[in-house]
């Protein structure tokens, strides 16, 4: 069981990441929060949604990362008008210890909302969406597909996670809710 947030949750959680042996950032509607599972608490840390973004308008985010090298949250949120249309798909960044927003990046398809997510060894953030792998680099802010993962038999990444000691990237695949190993050195990365 969860403890008492401090701020409400518009539910589902619909992403989580560890962040550390006792923390793991959770995306709900609209925000982030940090479950910490010794303290316990479960705060809101960070709002995936932008200052500018009209007050009728939502977001929604199936992908959360962290990248530990640069003590950063991110999130890959899409947009919603009032009648529930899709109107922008972007990637943001926040610091990790007090949640405030660092960048906004919005790609060109607003259609694009990632089932996972985890940086590269090259601080470059790789994106599952469908049974496709994406690269998206911060410094050029371009968004290419490096592999398509259906020779795996994935058809849908509901989650991305790469052990660096054993060399593989773990995929869950939500078509067959299961967990599919496969060696970085099979990807085209």
């Amino acid at each position: 069981m969860l403890p008492q947030p401090d701020v409400p949750v518009r539910y589902p959680f619909t992403d989580v990441v560890a962040l550390s042996a006792t923390e793991f950032a959770m995306t709900a509607i609209g925000d982030g929060y940090v479950l910490d599972v010794s303290a316990p608490s479960l705060t809101q840390r960070f709002c995936y949604v932008p200052d500018a973004l009209p007050e009728d308008d939502d977001q929604h985010t199936d992908a959360v990362g962290y990248d530990p090298a640069r003590q950063l949250l991110l999130a890959q949120p899409q947009t919603y008008d009032l009648d529930g249309n899709v109107i922008a798909s972007q990637i943001a960044r926040y610091d990790r210890v007090t949640g405030t927003d660092l960048d906004w990046y919005t790609l060109p398809d607003p259609q694009f909302l990632a089932g996972g997510m985890v940086m590269d060894d090259d601080g470059a953030l790789l994106l599952g969406e469908g049974n496709k792998l994406y690269r998206f680099d911060f410094d050029s802010q371009q968004l290419g597909l490096v592999d398509t993962l259906s020779r795996f038999r994935i058809a849908r990444v509901d989650g991305l996670a790469i052990d660096r000691n054993a060399g593989t990237m773990v995929v869950v695949d939500n078509t067959r809710d299961e967990l599919v190993e496969i060696d970085l050195a099979q990807l085209n990365l």
